[in-house]
Parts: structure tokens; C-alpha cells; sequence
């Protein structure tokens, strides 16, 4: 996938987010995305975009987002050191603590059930994107004959 088509999706997840949903839904795209990302400068990028796009739709502070994405990438950063990012409970683990700290940042209280539903969602759309994309590395190399 482009990294120009991101964009828009962040987009349309900030407004549906801002307009009916209680799961952060942005947040858990940005850290699925960071684990495919090329670059420490990208993630740094895409971070402030999304949460500039969050603050707008929801219409509180600008920035406040932004800066709490960019801190959250620093620490993905230093969790990639550490860990694999392809193992779906892993992100999971990462997506519900990260969700936690901005809910009680931002919102003041942060609920479980949401969580939870939002660690599920994690934990199948983690295990799909590592299937589709050891998929396509496979793609390219083909079968090997011996000669």
C-alpha cells in the first residue's frame, strides 16, 4: 500500500472516530502502520498529520494529539529494539497500553471494555496484515530449481 493512500484513511477514521465511535480507532491504525513504516522520520510525520486530522474532527485542542502520537512513536521506537512487531499480541499488548495513557490524558478516565474490544480488533487486523505481508515478500522470489 502507498504511503500516499494513508492519509485519507487517517482522515476518514478521524472523522467516523470523531463523529460516532468511543474507540480510538486512529491511534490503533498509526501503530499498526508504525511496524511497516521505512523510516523514524515517517512515523514522526504520519503522527502529527493524524493526530492534527483527530484534533480537528473532534475539536479540541490542536496539537494535543499530535504531540501525544509523536511521543508514542518515540516509545515504538525504543520497543522495536526489544521486540518483534509481527507478533499480533505484542501490538496488541502496546495498542491497549499506548490507548490507555492518551484516554487518561485527554479524556480524563478511560474505559476497559474499550480496551478490550480495542485489543481484539488489534490482535485480527495484526494477524491479518502479517499473513498479507509475509504474502507478498513471499511473492517475488517464486520457486527455486536446482540445476
Amino acid at each position: 500500500m502507498s504511503k500516499y493512500l494513508f492519509y485519507p484513511i487517517i482522515f476518514l477514521l478521524s472523522a467516523v472516530q470523531a463523529a460516532f465511535l468511543p474507540l480510538n480507532l486512529v491511534l490503533m491504525t498509526l501503530i499498526l502502520w508504525w511496524g511497516f513504516a521505512g523510516s523514524a522520520a515517517e512515523v514522526f510525520i504520519w503522527s502529527f498529520v493524524a493526530g492534527l486530522f483527530l484534533d480537528l474532527a473532534r475539536g479540541t485542542f490542536l496539537g494535543a494529539s499530535s504531540l501525544i502520537f509523536m511521543i508514542f512513536g518515540l516509545f515504538f521506537w525504543l520497543y522495536l529494539r526489544r521486540f518483534d512487531y509481527r507478533i499480533p499480541w505484542l501490538m496488541a499488548i502496546y495498542v491497549v497500553v499506548m490507548n490507555g495513557i492518551y484516554e487518561k490524558i485527554l479524556l480524563g478516565s478511560f474505559w476497559l471494555v474499550r480496551l478490550v474490544v480495542l485489543a481484539i480488533l488489534t490482535l485480527i487486523i495484526a494477524f491479518i496484515l502479517n499473513n498479507f505481508w509475509a504474502w507478498e515478500r513471499q511473492k517475488g522470489k517464486g520457486i527455486k530449481l536446482r540445476n
